[in-house]
């Protein structure tokens, strides 16, 4: 794992969104979860939103409006539908451009 997996993720200058860690990959290794206590001390950067999301932060890569992410976020949160979990997703993005690209 690498510090861009589970940290929040920049979406404006001020702004950003704190995903769900908790990757496939670490099943049976819960204890190596990077809590959110972490992410806590990061309230300098500016305004952190929540989502109930599972994201994976190297997963995404944001740079101003537009977004890519990998189709991995759709089985991370398949819980829900994959209309729901992309309009989930681009509302707490403030909806960019968004491109799925397979992985």
């Amino acid at each position: 794992m690498w510090i861009r997996d589970y940290p929040p993720i920049q979406v404006s200058k001020r702004r950003f969104v704190k995903f769900q860690y908790r990757p496939d990959y670490l099943k049976g290794f819960e204890d190596r979860i990077t809590r959110d206590v972490i992410c806590k001390q990061l309230v300098c950067l500016g305004t952190i939103k929540k989502s109930d999301l599972v994201v994976d932060g190297g997963n995404v890569v944001a740079a101003g409006t537009k977004v890519i992410f990998t189709e991995k976020i759709f089985r991370e949160n398949s819980d829900r539908s994959r209309a729901e979990t992309k309009f989930d997703f681009l509302r707490v993005l403030r909806n960019p451009t968004c491109v799925a690209i397979p992985r």
